[in-house]
């Protein structure tokens, strides 16, 4: 396996219970090439941005396909190198947390521009217009009707902003979500109220949290106008790296946090209804 990593997709711990995922899949054989095709698609969705060479692409492989094994699947596929003659491209996923039977994935790339709302109003994750796309046209877009099967039907909380007390309105049942403030320091090892600050030593940009949270846009989601950092084509930590929305309220019911281009988690927020970030979506898993 790679060495433990703070941006490793694998996690020795997680091998048990992830290599049974390959009882759902077709094992593929080393010699056929198939599985490093695979890897290959997968660093290439940045073009034609082809200086980009995310950070761990060499970590980056489908979900269920486990580094040390040759179980290769894909699990859901999204318009993302757009050419939609080639068809959607398989989505890469970030293994975040296993827990019995089921796991939580991260989008490994910011897939698609969307508001957080449609309207320039007071809003809750509740009754954000990106939660009734999230699990609706996202959903039966990305995911196959076998696929949907085991997605699972998750509660989720959405703790108030913890600087503003900004309330996080009520606990809803979802499919596909975006994570929490509380998620990321959880699952990232961040803390909202300290996030180092380090100047990267290729491009002399300011950065924080140890780039844990950098996310590439795709090409789709460039061409649909999804805010990211441009960056220096000679460094890996910021070139395309785009701006994300979690579902914690911002400063006030207007506002919704993000994290910016910088890894910045920014923890006042941006208006709703303003184009400050983009998707990355966020789905448990059965794996039963």
């Amino acid at each position: 396996p790679p060495p433990q990593d703070p941006f490793c997709l694998f996690r020795e711990e997680h091998r048990p219970i992830l290599s049974a995922l390959g009882n759902l899949c077709p094992e593929v054989d080393s010699s056929s090439g198939q599985f490093q095709i695979v890897h290959q698609q997968a660093a290439a969705f940045t073009e034609p941005h082809t200086a980009v060479q995310h950070q761990h692409d060499h970590y980056i492989v489908p979900v269920f396909g486990i580094i040390g094994t040759i179980h290769s699947a894909n699990f859901g596929s999204y318009e993302q190198d757009y050419d939609k003659k080639n068809g959607k491209e398989p989505i890469i996923w970030r293994v975040l947390d296993v827990e019995d039977d089921k796991v939580l994935l991260l989008s490994e790339y910011v897939l698609d521009k969307q508001h957080y709302h449609n309207t320039d109003e007071a809003v809750t994750w509740e009754t954000s217009s990106l939660r009734l796309w999230l699990n609706s046209m996202f959903y039966t877009e990305a995911f196959s009707v076998a696929e949907r099967e085991r997605v699972l039907e998750t509660v989720v909380t959405t703790p108030d902003n913890p600087q503003y007390s900004t309330d996080g309105g009520e606990d809803t049942n979802d499919f596909v979500f975006v994570l929490s403030l509380d998620e990321v320091e959880e699952y990232f090892g961040i803390n909202w109220s300290y996030q180092k600050m380090s100047k990267c030593a290729s491009c002399g940009f300011y950065l924080y949290n140890n780039c844990k949270l950098a996310a590439p846009i795709t090409p789709y989601a460039d061409k649909r106008a999804a805010p990211y950092l441009k960056g220096t084509s000679n460094c890996k930590h910021t070139r395309y790296m785009g701006a994300w929305w979690l579902r914690t309220p911002g400063a006030t019911e207007e506002h919704v946090m993000y994290v910016y281009y910088d890894n910045l988690m920014v923890v006042k927020g941006d208006d709703v209804y303003w184009a400050s970030a983009a998707v990355r979506p966020a789905i448990w898993v059965s794996i039963d």
